[in-house]
């Protein structure tokens, strides 16, 4: 990498940065949201998202809703609501994720968490995974 002038060198530091953030984005929901509670660990949560956070300067809104999502993980409603307010405000007000999130802030106010619904759940509520090979 030497051999590029430091401009060059700064547009792919900039790449890379992004490309971790999002890795530790999806790291952090995962931990935040997922339906399994297996998964799901607040403090990690937490801490991935604030990377993703801090490599992306806090101006992602969905980064910092997955932070939000993470805090409230982690029992943190009043960060939470705080970062979920931040998300909202980086967004446009006919942005098509203003909904989703501002539903969320919703719930962080109510003091719940929030989970993504099971892709494999039954009418019954039970699990309806398909059968393993």
């Amino acid at each position: 990498m030497c051999h590029l002038r430091r401009g060059d060198r700064v547009k792919r530091f900039r790449g890379l940065a992004e490309r971790f953030a999002l890795a530790y984005n999806a790291r952090a929901w995962l931990r935040a949201t997922c339906s399994d509670e297996a998964f799901r660990n607040g403090k990690l949560a937490v801490e991935s998202a604030t990377r993703a956070c801090e490599l992306t300067a806090a101006n992602n809104a969905s980064f910092l809703d997955t932070l939000a999502a993470a805090c409230a993980e982690a029992g943190d409603f009043h960060a939470a609501i705080k970062w979920q307010q931040k998300a909202v405000g980086l967004l446009a007000t006919k942005d098509p994720l203003r909904p989703e999130i501002e539903s969320r802030l919703l719930l962080y106010q109510a003091n719940k968490q929030f989970h993504e619904k099971s892709r494999f759940a039954g009418t019954d509520g039970r699990s309806a995974r398909p059968p393993r090979p």
